[in-house]
C-alpha cells in the first residue's frame, strides 16, 4: 500500500518474541464446521455433556497485544508470525480507547503485577470513509478497506502519523497473567472492562448448547450491517478457562476458539 506516509517505512520496526504464542483461531464457513470443532474439543476433553461458549462479533481488524507491568502499559506488539511480532508501543499509545494506566472501576479486583491483553485494532466505518475521502481529495492512493488502513497505521515508524488516524480497539482475550485467575472468559471480559479496557460486552452471548451457539452466530450475521464496524464473522470461545489449559496453553487459541466466517 502506498500512502501519504509510506516514506516513513525506511526503518523497520523492532521484533520481539511473544511470551505465549499469538495463534489465530480455527475457522470455517458452515454450521457443520462449527459443530465439528465442538465435537473435537469435547472428545479431547473427554466430555459428553455440552460445553459452554461465549459468542461475539468478530471485527475485521488487526490483532495486537498490550503488556502491562504494575498497571502501566510497557509493551505493545503486532501478532506477527504468531511467535514474534513487531513492537508498536508508541503507536498503540495514540489510540484513545487503550488505557495507558489501569484503574479500578466499581468492584474491580486488584490489578495483576503482569498482564497481557489481546484484541483487534480497527477503524469504524464512518471514520474510515471520512479518512479515505480526505486522502482522495489530496490526490493520493486510497486504502482498499478499513483493515488495510488500520494495519498501515499501526506499522508506522513515526507514532505522530498514527495519532492522526481514527483507530479504535476492542479487547477479546488475555495472554499471560500473573496475579489474577478468573474462572470464565466472560468474567475475564467483565474484569478487563473494570480495569479500563474496551470490550464488546453488550454483544457477548453465553451459550450452553450447540444450538444456542449457532443461533447466536445467526443473530450476529443478521445484524452485521447494523454495527458501526466491519464484522467478518462470529468469534466463539470456550468459556471455562480451566478447560483451556489441557489443550496445551491458555494462549493457544487454536485449541479453544473458532471463527464462524460469514
Amino acid at each position: 500500500m502506498t500512502s501519504e506516509n509510506s516514506l516513513h517505512f525506511e526503518t523497520k520496526l523492532r521484533q520481539v518474541k511473544h511470551r505465549r504464542p499469538m495463534l489465530l483461531p480455527e475457522e470455517g464457513f458452515t454450521d457443520e464446521d462449527l459443530l465439528a470443532f465442538d465435537r473435537s474439543l469435547r472428545e479431547h476433553l473427554g466430555r459428553r455433556e455440552p460445553l459452554q461458549y461465549t459468542v461475539e462479533p468478530k471485527i475485521r481488524g488487526v490483532s495486537a497485544q498490550m503488556a502491562y507491568k504494575a498497571g502501566r502499559l510497557s509493551l505493545a506488539t503486532t501478532i506477527g508470525n504468531g511467535y514474534e511480532g513487531e513492537v508498536i508501543t508508541g503507536n498503540i499509545k495514540t489510540i484513545l480507547t487503550v488505557p495507558l494506566t489501569l484503574w479500578l472501576i466499581g468492584d474491580a479486583p486488584p490489578i495483576p503485577e503482569y498482564l497481557e491483553v489481546r484484541g483487534e485494532v480497527y477503524m469504524e466505518t464512518p471514520a474510515f470513509e471520512t479518512f479515505n475521502r480526505n486522502i482522495r481529495e489530496k490526490g493520493l492512493p486510497v486504502y482498499k478497506d478499513a483493515k488495510e488502513a488500520a494495519e498501515d497505521s499501526l506499522r508506522q515508524v513515526n507514532p505522530r502519523i498514527t495519532a492522526r488516524r481514527p483507530l479504535n480497539m476492542f479487547c477479546s482475550c488475555v495472554g499471560e497473567v500473573k496475579g489474577f485467575h478468573p474462572s470464565t472468559s466472560y468474567e475475564m471480559m467483565v474484569v478487563l472492562q473494570s480495569w479500563g479496557f474496551r470490550v464488546n460486552r453488550p454483544h457477548i452471548r453465553i451459550c450452553d448448547t450447540p444450538d444456542e451457539m449457532l443461533q447466536a452466530c445467526y443473530t450476529i450475521r443478521g445484524e452485521k450491517k447494523e454495527y458501526p464496524f466491519e464484522v467478518e464473522g462470529a468469534l466463539i470461545k470456550l468459556n471455562r478457562l480451566d478447560l483451556r489449559e489441557p489443550q496445551g496453553s491458555e494462549a493457544d487459541v487454536k485449541a479453544w476458539a473458532f471463527v464462524y466466517r460469514f
